[in-house]
């Protein structure tokens, strides 16, 4: 703990981001850009994301949560945001205070918005959102014109955005087809956007509009981040805390029940599913001592036990359970897929007591640690 923090922490590469983040806007041109950063940055640690991201000129940052959007504003941060979920009426005012833009999809928080504007003095910034078939939240396609026609007799109100999710080809021909129509009856907007980081990765242009969002595309961790050209950001380390020579015979390692053919080494390393590494991939996971695959043989809260052989391992040795070390490399995706589940679901789960360490330049990010 020679920098105050635990030796088990995710390691957040801000080269690769920036990198990431240039190949986006080599893709889409001109377009904004919206940084997904929902879910604490799907486990990357959203207020270090959004500083560093802010520096760098992003458009615009995306929320699930108006909690997430005050927090960034908290911490300074002046970017637009957009808070993609949903708020109460109630929180209307805190929306409008924190010049948080909202997802907007009923009248009844429309009022409420107007009113805290005009009490406040400001303008509430609001996106229309439009279920093109995930349902959730958002408006029906055929109820979106009226419901302009209702919003715009309110005051305070300004419809910055107009967007819905999931750029496949039926979903966009709707989206497209409803924008023309708001056209023709005199609704437009500064900012439409549908595209995703899957329509970066598809090249799909045709969504781009004026504002794609991102965030596994940032992240280099998807299934095909290599030949998408990205680089992932996420890895996660530890270390031997502890090494046993374990005889020969069976042992229960909380119940999974293992058989050693004959006596090895047992590393326990300082990582368990308290610090949200899923149980589920005891005899099924791995991790990385000195360039080496060894199989996790059973997984505490706090810990993790790693059949090592007879290897000489000790205990302080660097352990990767994400990431790179000497030529081998446990990525998010193949984690992921162990568990059959998506890879901003895994980083995600990693828990806030596993410090997030910003490195740049070979070294820590003072500036953001």
């Amino acid at each position: 703990m020679k920098d105050g923090l635990r030796v088990t922490r995710a390691l957040i590469n801000l080269d690769n981001l920036k990198h990431n983040l240039n190949e986006a806007r080599r893709r889409v041109g001109e377009r904004r850009i919206m940084a997904v950063v929902k879910g604490n940055a799907y486990g990357h640690g959203m207020t270090g994301i959004s500083r560093f991201l802010e520096k760098e000129g992003i458009e615009y940052l995306g929320v699930a949560l108006i909690e997430e959007g005050i927090q960034l504003r908290q911490a300074g941060i002046k970017t637009p945001i957009l808070i993609l979920g949903g708020i109460q009426e109630e929180e209307a005012a805190e929306a409008v205070r924190n010049k948080l833009a909202v997802n907007l999809c009923s009248m009844e928080l429309a009022e409420s918005l107007s009113k805290a504007a005009l009490q406040l003095q400001e303008t509430a910034v609001v996106h229309v959102k439009v279920d093109t078939g995930q349902v959730r939240y958002g408006l029906l396609p055929g109820d979106v014109p009226a419901f302009m026609e209702k919003i715009s007799g309110l005051k305070g109100i300004f419809p910055e955005g107009i967007f819905s999710y999931g750029a496949s080809g039926e979903k966009l021909g709707i989206f497209l087809e409803l924008l023309e129509t708001l056209e023709g009856r005199g609704f437009t907007f500064p900012i439409r956007h549908i595209a995703s980081s899957a329509s970066v990765n598809n090249r799909q242009e045709e969504s781009y509009l004026d504002m794609v969002r991102i965030g596994l595309f940032l992240h280099g961790s998807g299934r095909d981040a290599a030949n998408q050209g990205t680089k992932p950001v996420f890895s996660l380390k530890s270390a031997v805390a502890f090494v046993k020579t374990i005889p020969a015979g069976k042992f229960s390692f909380y119940g999974l029940g293992y058989e050693l053919k004959e006596p090895t080494d047992i590393a326990v390393i300082a990582m368990g599913y308290g610090d949200g590494y899923p149980k589920a991939l005891s005899h099924k996971g791995e991790v990385l001592i000195r360039g080496r695959r060894f199989p996790i043989i059973g997984i505490g809260m706090d810990t993790l036990r790693v059949d090592t052989g007879r290897n000489g391992i000790r205990a302080g040795e660097e352990v990767r359970i994400i990431g790179k070390q000497g030529e081998e490399e446990i990525t998010v995706y193949e984690v992921a897929r162990k568990l059959g589940i998506g890879v901003n679901e895994l980083t995600g789960l990693i828990a806030a007591r596993v410090p997030r360490v910003f490195m740049e330049k070979g070294g820590t990010a003072e500036w953001l640690n």
